[in-house]
């Protein structure tokens, strides 16, 4: 469905026509990277590049007044009369207007100032359209678009037209892209983290960019809570980003955790519990709840946290209330802290003739919210708050840990340390493999598992397999990308320092 976009365009000019015609008309169809005034609840951004893979293909792209096209087709690139050209600042476009009743019109209207915009029509390609839900108001990116048509328009009349008939369509896309589910998913990602902050711009860029494809957030009845081993030992996986309930991004629910921790609890089976971990932490929402249970849970039955790869900031706070806690050689341990991002986008809102109106009952009340100034004293009270956090952070590492108060404040700076270097600090108890603390807890890896679900109504024993595999198979994925994330930016920061 072609889409109409209306940009200001204060350089729309005409200049003389060599062959005496009623003159050359150009101007800017799209400007990159500048947001739209509002368009019913939204605005729109069209990022530098989003016409490069049409352009190539040398459309055949008219101009056209008003956008009407029939007798008031001003010019066309198959015979040359329009000229496109993709530049930095955005595509700008030259017409010689043709000696017809619309072409001397125009030139007119244009001299006149009576016509000072220029609009483009366009068809979204495949995955040119990216929603960012976040902010208020919402944004609409487009990256990759086929261009079919520019055109000089008039002002407040045409875009109000255009922006009611836009908007009603838009609204139907957006119901459909925000269901229930996604709604559910995306509040689980907002507020405050305990995460390593390399780690986590990493993800947020691969999955802004499509690197990374969300799932279906799988039933209750279908994922498996722990894996339960011949010998007895209760493996409860870890793995990704922690989160208080299911996420589309996968990672782990600490609810879910949770669960898994109570049933085993319950079971006969189950002599002990080891928490394989490989997580860069996750929300402060659901972290302490969960690090309460596993200290319950530990005067219960043995719980032992393994660290592969990665521990830190929340899975830190959770694996320091196991009564022992090792890690592989190469593991990353630590994060202590508490982080949040805000960004002011006013000077953009400004940019673009939008003003945000905060309207509430105290001073502190819709602070951060998108689009208005943030001001100085709402990161004070932003600090505050993480300082708190932070103090309740502490506390639980030097008490789960056994450790002095002020030796965990001191390495309570953000940093990860490899795996030695945490056992020197107290952090964990050993450095060795899975193999290795599996074999300290009196148990051989054992070659057959049974697989606990959350319910009674689980799938059939292939199915299972396929659910647990899966669901790794999401979070490797996710561990991965961000690995080389993080050797890319180390690798970068170098090059700057030198």
């Amino acid at each position: 469905m072609r889409e109409v976009g209306i940009v200001a365009s204060p350089n729309l000019e005409i200049r003389s026509a060599p062959n005496g015609g009623p003159g050359i008309l150009s101007g800017w169809a799209v400007v990159y990277d500048e947001p739209s005034v509002d368009l019913g609840g939204f605005v729109e951004v069209v990022r530098r590049g989003a016409f490069t893979e049409s352009l190539k293909e040398n459309p055949d792209v008219s101009a056209r007044v008003q956008h009407k096209g029939g007798l008031t087709t001003i010019g066309r690139t198959t015979n040359d009369t329009l000229r496109l050209r993709d530049e930095e600042k955005g595509l700008h476009y030259e017409v010689s207007l043709p000696n017809t009743t619309a072409g001397r019109d125009i030139a007119e209207l244009v001299r006149a100032g009576y016509i000072d915009k220029s609009s483009f029509g366009f068809v979204p390609r495949a995955g040119g359209v990216r929603w960012d839900y976040g902010s208020v108001p919402q944004v609409r990116e487009l990256t990759n678009l086929d261009i079919h048509d520019v055109s000089p328009v008039d002002g407040p009349a045409y875009k109000q037209a255009t922006v009611e008939m836009r908007s009603a369509r838009l609204f139907q896309v957006k119901k459909t892209e925000i269901d229930a589910k996604t709604q559910r998913c995306w509040a689980t990602h907002m507020g405050k983290w305990l995460i390593e902050p390399m780690w986590f711009r990493g993800a947020v860029a691969s999955i802004q960019s499509g690197a990374v494809h969300t799932n279906e957030v799988t039933g209750e009845d279908e994922q498996v809570l722990y894996e339960l081993t011949e010998e007895g030992v209760a493996i409860v996986p870890i793995q990704g980003q922690t989160m208080k309930k299911d996420s589309k991004f996968g990672g782990t629910s600490t609810i879910r955790v949770q669960k898994a921790l109570r049933k085993a609890v319950q079971s006969e089976e189950a002599k002990s519990i080891l928490l394989h971990i490989d997580s860069p932490g996750g929300t402060v929402s659901g972290t302490e709840e969960l690090a309460t249970v596993i200290a319950k849970v530990n005067t219960q039955k043995p719980v032992v946290a393994h660290i592969d790869n990665m521990g830190a900031s929340a899975a830190l706070w959770i694996a320091s209330q196991a009564q022992r806690m090792t890690a592989n050689p190469t593991a990353s341990i630590g994060s202590i802290g508490v982080i949040a991002i805000v960004e002011d986008i006013s000077g953009a809102m400004d940019k673009a003739g939008v003003k945000v109106h905060v309207v509430s009952t105290g001073k502190f009340k819709g602070a951060f919210a998108p689009g208005a100034p943030i001001k100085k004293e709402h990161l004070t009270d932003l600090q505050r708050e993480l300082d708190e956090l932070h103090e309740l952070f502490v506390d639980a590492i030097a008490e789960g840990r056994d450790m002095a108060r002020d030796a965990v404040s001191e390495l309570a700076d953000g940093r990860t340390h490899i795996a030695s270097q945490a056992q020197s600090f107290g952090l964990i108890d050993a450095v060795q493999s899975l193999d290795d603390t599996l074999a300290e807890m009196d148990v051989k890896k054992a070659s057959k598992r049974s697989l606990i679900y959350d319910t009674a109504l689980a799938p059939s024993g292939e199915t299972r397999a396929t659910s647990l595999q899966d669901s790794r198979a999401r979070n490797e994925e996710m561990l991965a990308w961000n690995r080389e994330s993080k050797a890319r930016a180390e690798i970068a920061a170098l090059s700057e320092s030198g």
